[in-house]
């Protein structure tokens, strides 16, 4: 999942909660300030964003006297701004301070703690703290549930989010279940063509890509593309994340050469909105790198994952959850460039990740368990592949059932590897 999308829903209610009422303790600069970085944060700049907030920061910490909802408002602007731009660390500090203000200062059943909980809910899945998030947002979700009249919008956002939630736990009949809540909400509020419908039709066709019904994915891609394409043009940045998870429907159709086309145009698209140094970009970097893998260009690949890790190093840390899956890629390209001792060191970099931030016997780790299984084989290590093919059997009955084709996959592989050993 990207970033920047996944944080697009509702965003400006943050205007209408913080700063609607009277500036008590609001100078005139720090007003300006953040008036002019809410701008640049609604058009994608962020960067531009964040340097505002943290001057109108600077001005309001020099008030002799400091509103509260001003002071926790300008807090979650911060943390928004250097969420978008992957400063995860650093927005969890903020959403922290204006979490602990809000309660302090509103009371935990207040609108600017409900806001507060679904924003840094929506950070801790990013952070890859599934269940934190959750808790964060089902605490969120029932102040919105309970208050009459019901806030569509903002009940939207929140089912959204516990829908992104619910998908990286692989649990995507469940997550399915949360974006359609959200599209209806989003509907009844905003009508059939909002942005806001458009990145929920994107999230739905991303869970069934995810359920394998990978022309159904394409379908609702494209029903968020017509919306946002009308709106906005076919550069917006808007549309970026909708081009990439369609060349990812199409990769995983086998339409490889179709799928360049969509990633491309999101890489410039990214590139001229962020940089180089945005996990966006880096994301597009990843995917490409898997696109020139399938074609047998090894080295573009190579030089396409390299580009991705240098992406994310800049705004992450290196056991940042994002890495599990940049680092499997660089191991698989490795390992088809027969460079077997760097695929396994690679690799296992993956796997200590992975194991660290969810356990070692978490569903998503299967398939890093499994190259490292391949890899192990290349070195006649048949004893250590099959030690891993074994996992990876047990996560497959675990996640598609001991019937699956993905189990008999593995099994057979197994019988393979064994024969070879004798």
């Amino acid at each position: 999942m990207l970033a920047s999308f996944s944080k697009v829903i509702g965003k400006h209610f943050l205007k209408k909660l913080f700063l609607s009422t009277p500036r008590v303790y609001f100078s005139e600069a720090a007003h300006k300030l953040s008036q002019k970085g809410w701008e640049d944060f609604s058009q994608g700049r962020f960067h531009e964003a964040l340097n505002k907030y943290n001057q109108a920061l600077a001005e309001i910490s020099k008030e002799t006297e400091k509103d509260p909802n001003v002071l926790t408002g300008i807090h979650v602007r911060i943390a928004a701004a250097q969420n978008m731009l992957g400063k995860f660390k650093d927005a969890e500090d903020h959403f922290t301070t204006a979490l602990n203000l809000a309660m302090k200062e509103f009371g935990e059943n207040s609108p600017q703690v409900a806001y507060i909980q679904n924003e840094a809910g929506s950070m801790q899945i990013d952070l890859g703290n599934v269940e934190k998030g959750l808790d964060l947002l089902q605490k969120s979700l029932q102040f919105y549930l309970n208050k009459q009249p019901p806030n569509k919008e903002l009940l939207a956002t929140v089912y959204h989010n516990i829908g992104r939630a619910y998908g990286l736990k692989s649990d995507f009949v469940k997550a399915l279940e949360y974006y359609e809540h959200s599209a209806q909400l989003t509907k009844e509020n905003s009508g059939e063509e909002s942005d806001s419908l458009g990145f929920i039709y994107n999230s739905i066709g991303m869970t069934y890509s995810s359920l394998g019904d990978v022309p159904k994915a394409i379908e609702y891609l494209g029903k968020a593309l017509k919306i946002l394409v009308k709106n906005h043009g076919e550069e917006n940045v808007k549309l970026a994340p909708i081009y990439v998870n369609l060349g990812e429907s199409l990769t995983l159709m086998g339409r490889v050469k179709e799928a360049s086309e969509p990633l491309n145009k999101a890489l410039g698209v990214f590139l001229k909105a962020y940089g180089e140094n945005h996990v966006d970009t880096a994301y597009v970097y990843q995917l490409l790198a898997f696109l020139e893998y399938a074609n047998k260009d090894l080295t573009k690949a190579l030089t396409l994952i390299e580009k991705a890790i240098k992406a994310r190093e800049s705004v992450s840390d290196r056991n940042h959850p994002y890495f599990i899956k940049i680092y499997f890629t660089k191991g698989m390209i490795l390992l088809a460039s027969n460079q077997v001792d760097k695929a396994i060191e690679t690799l296992l970099e993956a796997e200590k990740i992975g194991k660290s931030r969810f356990g070692e016997d978490d569903g998503m780790l299967a398939d890093v368990y499994y190259m490292i299984g391949e890899a192990l084989i290349q070195k006649k290590d048949f004893e250590g592949g099959i030690s891993r093919l074994r996992t990876v059997e047990k996560l497959y009955q675990q996640k598609f059932g001991e019937d699956s084709q993905y189990v008999a996959f593995i099994q057979q592989r197994i019988k393979q590897v064994e024969g070879m050993n004798k």
